[in-house]
C-alpha cells in the first residue's frame, strides 16, 4: 500500500513541479509588464501616440494568453510579496476555497486563518525552514472553504531572492488533494479488511518469498510455532522444520518454484522455539504477478497436531479413537470387499448427515452423495486400494442428505487376512469444509485483490484513454464476472450519452457503442450528473421512455457509477449482471474504486493534452519573431550550431546569407516606424516564398537585417539565391525618396560559403558573410557580394 500511495504522491509531486514553473514564468511576465510601466511613465506622451500600435497589441494578446493558461489549470497560483507583505491569489485558488474570484484581498494572516489548527505550527515551520535555510517548501494541509468544510491540499513554493541571497517573494501553487486522501483512506481500510480476515483466522497463515523466508505471519501461526512475529519474519522455513521432514518439503518447494506445479499439501513436523515437536498440515500455493511472475507464497498451515495424536490413539484403542474423532470431526470407516457394506463410527455419518442409528451402509449409497466430478477419482482411489494395495488420501465434495455442500478428505488403506489377501479397506472421513471454504475465500481475495491492483495499475501506467479504456473494461467485466461493461461520456453541447468503451462476455449480447443514450427527460442521466450511483436491478421497470426502450435491447440489472472530477460530471461507468441480479456491497465498492482511478485518470489525460498543447505554443513562440512571423535570432543560433556540427561529420557545404535594408534609418525617419514595420513584414513574405527546401532557414537577425542558412549548397547556388532575394524585394517597389541609391526599398548582401571542419566554429561563417555585406555597401549597396579569403580556398565552393 506505502509503495502505490509513493507513486501516487510523486506523480502529484511532478505535476505540481510543473505548475511553479508556470507560476515563476507568470511572474517574469508580471515583471516585464511592470518595466513597461515604468517606461510608459518616462514616455507617457510617445505611447499615447502609439497606443493603438501593433506591438502593445501583441503584448496584450500574450498577457491575454498568460491569464489563459492560469485559468486552464485547475491548481491555484499564489504570489507571496515578503518586504510589502502583500499575497496574489489566481481566480481558481479562490474557486478551489469556494470563494468568488477578487471577493476580498488575500493577506498572509487570512490564509494562516484558513489552515485547520492542527496543522497551522507545521505550515508555518514548512515557511520558516524554506526562507531561511533554503529547504523545500511542500506541505499538506487543511483548508477551511467558504461552506466551513475542510479540504485536503498540497502547498508548494519556491522563494525568489536577491542577490545577497535574501528572500524578497515567494510564488508557488496549491493543489487541491481531496480525493487523493480519500482514494488513500480508502486503500488503507481495504489493507485493514485484508489484515483482518489474516490476523484473526483461526489457521496460521505466512507469506513466505521466492528464497523460502518469511515475509508475514499471522498471530495463529506465531502461536502455533511458538516464536513473535518479529523474530518468525525473515526466519527460512528450514530453521523451525523437523529434519527429517526438511528434504520432503525442500524438493516439494523446488518443483514449485520450477513452474512443475501450482500448489502442494504437506503433513510434516515443527519445532518450536521451546523445542517442542507439533505437527502442521502444509497447504502451499504460488501467488503471480500480472507477468506470470512468482511473488511470493501463500502458506496455510493447520495444527494437526492433535489429528495426529487422535490417529496414533486410534491404532490403540477404539476408546480414545472415538473420542478422537469427536474433537478432530473424523469419521473412520470399514469397506468388506465381500458385502460392499460401509460399516462406520457415529461421526462419519454425522458428516455425511445419515441417519445417526444407522451404522451400516450399502457402498453405492454412500457415493451418491459425492459430486459426479469427484465420485470417479474417488472410486479409482478405492480400486487402487484393494488391487494395488496403496494407501490413498483425496479430498472431495459431496452435498449432504439436507442440501448442505461439504468438502472432505478420504484416507484409506488394505487390511490383509492371514493368507494376504486384501479383505476389506480401513480407513477415515475428516470434514474439512470450513478449511476449504477459508482457502476459497482468501483465495479469491488474493485474485479479486490482484486483478484490481492490475487494472489499477494500467490506468496509472498511461496517459492514453483509448488504451486505459479498453484495457480497463476487460479486466473489469473479468473481475466482477459481468457480461457487459460499458465506459459512457456524457456529451452536454449534443445532450446524448455515448458509449465510447465496451466489453462483451459473448457477442450475442447487444452492442451499447452504436447507442447515442439522450440527456434530455432522462431521470438516470440526471442522478448521474447529480454524482450518485445507480443500481437498477430491472431497467424495464423505469417510468421513463428513454430507459424502457434501453431496458429491451439491454435487459438485466444495472449498476451506473458516475465519472467525474471538480464535481463535474465526465461520464458513466456501467456494469450490466442478469435480471433480478443483487449488487453486493463488495463488488459496488470494487467498482467505485475503479471507477475513481478512471475518473483521476481522465483529468490527468485531459490536464496533461493542455500543457502540452500550452507548452509547444510558448515553445513556438520562443522562436519566432514576432513582427515578422518568420525565425528569430534565438532559432538562427541554435539551427546555425546544430547544422554546423552535422556537416562537420558530412563534411558537406554550408553556405549563409546576410542582408540589410539600405538606408533604413532614413526610411524610419521619413515615414515612421509604424512603416518600417509593415515595410519588414512585406520583406519577410516576399523573401520566404523563395525557399522551398525544408532544410533553409530564413530568420531575422536583427532590427532590419536578416539571415539564411543553406546547407548543402554551394558559393553559385547561395549567390544566385542571394541574386533572387535582391530582385524580389526591388519588385515589392516600396517606396524610399530618401535613399541615395534608389526611388525604392533596396537590400545589400553578403555571402559565405564553408565546409565546417574542428578549425573552424559557425562565427566564423557569421564573420565571413558580415565582411561581405559590408564589401556590398562599400560598393554602392543594393547588389550581392561573396566572401573570398586570400588563399582562395571559397572560391573552390563556386
Amino acid at each position: 500500500m506505502e509503495g502505490k500511495i509513493e507513486v501516487r504522491t510523486r506523480a502529484f509531486n511532478h505535476f505540481t513541479e510543473i505548475l511553479v514553473v508556470i507560476a515563476n514564468f507568470l511572474i517574469l511576465i508580471w515583471r516585464n509588464g511592470w518595466l513597461n510601466n515604468q517606461i510608459k511613465k518616462k514616455h507617457s506622451q510617445q505611447m499615447i501616440l502609439q497606443k493603438h500600435q501593433k506591438p502593445e497589441a501583441a503584448w496584450y494578446q500574450e498577457h491575454e494568453r498568460l491569464q489563459l493558461i492560469m485559468e486552464a489549470t485547475n491548481d491555484g497560483i499564489w504570489d507571496w510579496d515578503i518586504k510589502n507583505n502583500t499575497l496574489f491569489w489566481s481566480d481558481k485558488l479562490f474557486i478551489l476555497l469556494g470563494l468568488f474570484p477578487g471577493s476580498y484581498t488575500p493577506t498572509l494572516e487570512l490564509f494562516y486563518q484558513l489552515i485547520h489548527a492542527e496543522d497551522l505550527i507545521r505550515v508555518k515551520q514548512a515557511i520558516q525552514q524554506h526562507l531561511q535555510f533554503n529547504q523545500p517548501y511542500k506541505c499538506e494541509m487543511r483548508l477551511r472553504k467558504a461552506d466551513g468544510s475542510y479540504g485536503w491540499f498540497l502547498g508548494q513554493g519556491k522563494a525568489v531572492r536577491d542577490v545577497k541571497g535574501c528572500a524578497i517573494r515567494m510564488v508557488g501553487s496549491m493543489v487541491d488533494i481531496s480525493d487523493r486522501k480519500q482514494t488513500e483512506e480508502k486503500l488503507r481500510q481495504s489493507e485493514e479488511r485484508f489484515r483482518s480476515v489474516f490476523d484473526n483466522v483461526s489457521v496460521g497463515m505466512a507469506l513466505v518469498n521466492v528464497d523460502g523466508h518469511t515475509i508475514l505471519a499471522n498471530e495463529a501461526d506465531c502461536q502455533f510455532l511458538g516464536y513473535s512475529q518479529e523474530e518468525l519474519i525473515g526466519m527460512h522455513f528450514s530453521e523451525f522444520t523437523h529434519p527429517e521432514d526438511l528434504a520432503i518439503d525442500l524438493e516439494l518447494h523446488k518443483s514449485l518454484m520450477a513452474g512443475e506445479r501450482n500448489s502442494y499439501v504437506i503433513d510434516k513436523r515443527y519445532i518450536r522455539k521451546d523445542k517442542t515437536i507439533v505437527w502442521g498440515r502444509l497447504t502451499v500455493s504460488l501467488i503471480r504477478d500480472k507477468d506470470n511472475s512468482v511473488l511470493y507464497t501463500v502458506v496455510v498451515c493447520e495444527d494437526i497436531t492433535v489429528r495426529k495424536q487422535a490417529e496414533e490413539a486410534l491404532r490403540q484403542s477404539e476408546a480414545k479413537l472415538a473420542a478422537a474423532q469427536r474433537v478432530a470431526r473424523i469419521g473412520n470407516w470399514e469397506l468388506d470387499i465381500a458385502t460392499n457394506k460401509i460399516i462406520g463410527s457415529a461421526e462419519l455419518f454425522r458428516i455425511f448427515g445419515f441417519d445417526g442409528d444407522r451404522q451400516e451402509y450399502d457402498f453405492q449409497e454412500i457415493f451418491q452423495v459425492c459430486f459426479a466430478e469427484d465420485r470417479e477419482r474417488l472410486e479409482q482411489a478405492i480400486s487402487r486400494g484393494i488391487h494395488q494395495r496403496k494407501s490413498f488420501e483425496i479430498d472431495f465434495k459431496a452435498m449432504r442428505k439436507d442440501g448442505l455442500v461439504m468438502y472432505n478428505q478420504a484416507r484409506g488403506e488394505a487390511v490383509f487376512n492371514s493368507e494376504g489377501e486384501v479383505i476389506r479397506l480401513f480407513g477415515t472421513i475428516q470434514d474439512i469444509t470450513e478449511r476449504k471454504q477459508l482457502e476459497e475465500l482468501l483465495q479469491s481475495q488474493v485474485q479479486k485483490e490482484e486483478a484490481l491492483n492490475r487494472v489499477i495499475q494500467i490506468i496509472r501506467n498511461s496517459l492514453d484513454l483509448s488504451t486505459i479504456f479498453s484495457t480497463a473494461v476487460m479486466d473489469i467485466g473479468e473481475l466482477l464476472e459481468v457480461e457487459q461493461v460499458a465506459i459512457v461520456q456524457y456529451l452536454p453541447e449534443e445532450e446524448i450519452w455515448l458509449a465510447v468503451a465496451e466489453y462483451r462476455q459473448n457477442s450475442q449480447i447487444n452492442s451499447l457503442l452504436k447507442q447515442r443514450i439522450s440527456d434530455r427527460e432522462n431521470p438516470i442521466a440526471a442522478q448521474l450528473k447529480n454524482l450518485k450511483i445507480v443500481q437498477l436491478k430491472d431497467a424495464s421497470l423505469s417510468e421513463d421512455e428513454i430507459n424502457q426502450n434501453l431496458a429491451q435491447t439491454f435487459p438485466g440489472a444495472w449498476l451506473l457509477i458516475p465519472l467525474h472530477f471538480n464535481s463535474v460530471t465526465w461520464g458513466s461507468l456501467s456494469l450490466l449482471k442478469p435480471q433480478q441480479h443483487y449488487w453486493q456491497e463488495s463488488e459496488i465498492e470494487i467498482a467505485r474504486e475503479i471507477a475513481d482511478q478512471l475518473s483521476m485518470a481522465i483529468y490527468q489525460s485531459q490536464l496533461y493534452q493542455q500543457v502540452q498543447a500550452a507548452n509547444e505554443e510558448l515553445k513556438r513562440l520562443a522562436t519566432i519573431d514576432g513582427l515578422t512571423q518568420i525565425a528569430n535570432r534565438r532559432r538562427f543560433d541554435e539551427y546555425l550550431n546544430l547544422e554546423w556540427l552535422r556537416l562537420r561529420r558530412e563534411k558537406a557545404v554550408l553556405s549563409l546569407i546576410l542582408f540589410d535594408i539600405d538606408y533604413f534609418k532614413r526610411y524610419n525617419d521619413t515615414y515612421g516606424h509604424l512603416a518600417g514595420d509593415d515595410c519588414l513584414r512585406q520583406l519577410a513574405i516576399a523573401v520566404s516564398d523563395i525557399f522551398c527546401r525544408p532544410a533553409d532557414l530564413f530568420a531575422r537577425y536583427g532590427g532590419e537585417e536578416f539571415a539564411v542558412i543553406l546547407p548543402y549548397t554551394n558559393l553559385s547556388g547561395a549567390n544566385y539565391l542571394a541574386e533572387r532575394i535582391r530582385q524580389a524585394v526591388h519588385d515589392l517597389e516600396i517606396p524610399h525618396s530618401q535613399s541615395l541609391v534608389s526611388n525604392h526599398v533596396t537590400v545589400s548582401l553578403g555571402v559565405a560559403c564553408m565546409i565546417p571542419d574542428a578549425k573552424l566554429s559557425p562565427q566564423d561563417l557569421i564573420n565571413a558573410a558580415d565582411r561581405s555585406l559590408y564589401s556590398a555597401k562599400q560598393q554602392g549597396r543594393d547588389r550581392v557580394s561573396f566572401a573570398q579569403d586570400d588563399s582562395g580556398k571559397l572560391s573552390q565552393f563556386m
